[in-house]
């Protein structure tokens, strides 16, 4: 079997495998539905590593003054936190996966959007 022919079938695999697992991005497992979600405000981003390979099964912590939130990535490495109110200033966001650190953290807000609507805040995490 050639490298591409490997590459191309371990790529499959991977896709079908990803197709099948259950992934929830809601924040402390809300059972919110879809057009709630959407009308609140809300973080969302991606974890990625220095590369920029996305990373799944990322933990994904938004505390605020009074309650954290908890989501994990998806295997695209995208989270989406729904919140009700918060300031952006009482926000902090952190990221973390076993075998990984976190490096940075990008935060912006999408052109047009009022920041106490949506912000996006995306992780880099590296292996340790």
């Amino acid at each position: 079997m050639t490298l591409l022919s490997r590459l191309l079938a371990h790529t499959v695999f991977c896709i079908a495998l990803s197709a099948m697992i259950p992934v929830s991005a809601n924040a402390g497992g809300s059972s919110l539905g879809e057009d709630e979600q959407q009308d609140l405000p809300s973080y969302f981003g991606f974890a990625r590593d220095p590369r920029g390979t996305f990373l799944f099964g990322v933990q994904v912590t938004l505390k605020l003054p009074h309650v954290s939130f908890v989501a994990r990535t998806d295997p695209l490495g995208a989270y989406k936190i729904p919140v009700s109110h918060t300031e952006p200033g009482d926000v902090d966001l952190s990221c973390s996966k076993d075998g990984y650190r976190q490096v940075g953290l990008l935060r912006r807000t999408p052109p047009g959007v009022d920041e106490k609507t949506s912000v996006e805040i995306d992780c880099t995490l590296e292996r340790q």
